[in-house]
């Protein structure tokens, strides 16, 4: 069932630290679809004839709110009306308080962690001011303020300093159209068909089609040549048929627009990431039929075809999700 759509999310992380927001840079792919991007990290904005939405706002504060100028820069005189989160995770929807005017649009189970990451943080960082204080007091009762114990003190300081900017800025701005199943939004003079086929990268992955410029956005469904991109709740089989399904149903766009990483022109970039899924899961399924250990599955490890993807060196995370699910699977069937 479609739902009509009015305003607001976020959600928040435990990884508190003072701002160090990259250059912020836009690529135009169409007339009208920008790509706002801060190294890996991007969002999407796409103006109709009735305004902007935008699909993801950023991790830092600050970079959303240059995103958002950008984009009102990029697109004068029209309203940001709607934003799509693709799924929970921070650098997805720390920066949707700067888009509060607009009709929020996630799966409802976005809101269950951001209130529990939120939660979180505020337990581990909540009492910042007497922390500080007191880190503070230590510090000025040090005779050698130079030394290993100081240099640790500043560093605590720092950190918590960051906390608190961070707690005295940020507004947990939740969702306010909760979906369950895929939709349509007709907005102004396009449709975009909003995808959700159960868990894969997370349980609450959405995959935006934009009909009229034949872009698809596939949040972190696709990374552009990175590893560590799984966890213990991924679905990879899921994610492998996922990905097969926008494969067969590639006359539908032209750019595809991945989570992290660059824009692909063709169908290769989903394809390539299908292949990552398999070829990984395929060698811990027989990494455990050997009878290997998951320790040993990681430093076997050896795909030189993935030897300069991004992270590469954290690949044995991606093994670890695998073996998790194969765990489970044959659990289940016990």
């Amino acid at each position: 069932m479609i739902r009509s759509i009015a305003a607001c999310l976020v959600l928040l992380f435990v990884c508190v630290t003072p701002s160090h927001a990259q250059d912020i840079q836009v690529d135009a792919i169409t007339d009208d679809v920008i790509v706002v991007h801060e190294g890996l990290v991007k969002l999407t904005a796409v103006r109709t004839d009735s305004g902007i939405l935008v699909i993801d706002t950023f991790f830092e504060l600050e970079s959303a709110q240059k995103a958002r100028h950008l984009i009102l820069e990029s697109f004068p005189g029209m309203p940001i009306t709607y934003v799509i989160n693709t799924h929970h995770h921070a650098d997805h929807v720390r920066g949707n308080q700067y888009f509060k005017e607009a009709a929020i649009i996630a799966h409802v189970e976005v809101e269950k962690y951001m209130r529990e990451d939120y939660d979180r943080l505020l337990n581990k960082y909540g009492d910042y001011r007497e922390k500080i204080s007191e880190l503070k007091g230590q510090l000025e009762n040090r005779e050698d303020q130079d030394d290993q114990d100081s240099q640790k003190l500043k560093e605590d300081i720092e950190l918590w300093e960051g906390a608190r900017a961070f707690l005295e800025e940020y507004e947990l701005t939740l969702p306010s159209i909760q979906i369950t199943s895929s939709a349509i939004l007709r907005f102004g003079n396009k449709i975009f068909d909003i995808l959700y086929d159960g868990t894969a990268h997370t349980t609450n992955d959405l995959v935006v089609l934009d009909w009229e410029d034949s872009v698809l956005v596939m949040g972190d469904l696709l990374f552009y040549h990175k590893s560590y991109i799984m966890n213990r709740g991924s679905d990879v089989l899921n994610w492998i048929e996922i990905l097969n399904a926008l494969i067969a149903r590639q006359d539908e766009y032209t750019y595809v627009i991945s989570g992290h990483g660059g824009v692909a022109h063709d169908v290769e970039a989903l394809v390539e990431q299908r292949d990552y899924l398999k070829n990984i899961y395929g060698y811990v399924a027989n990494a455990r039929q050997k009878g290997l250990s998951l320790t040993q599955a990681q430093e076997e490890l050896a795909f030189d075809q993935y030897k300069d993807y991004i992270d590469y060196d954290r690949i044995g995370s991606d093994i670890e999700a695998c073996w998790y699910q194969l765990e489970q699977k044959e659990q289940n069937e016990k």
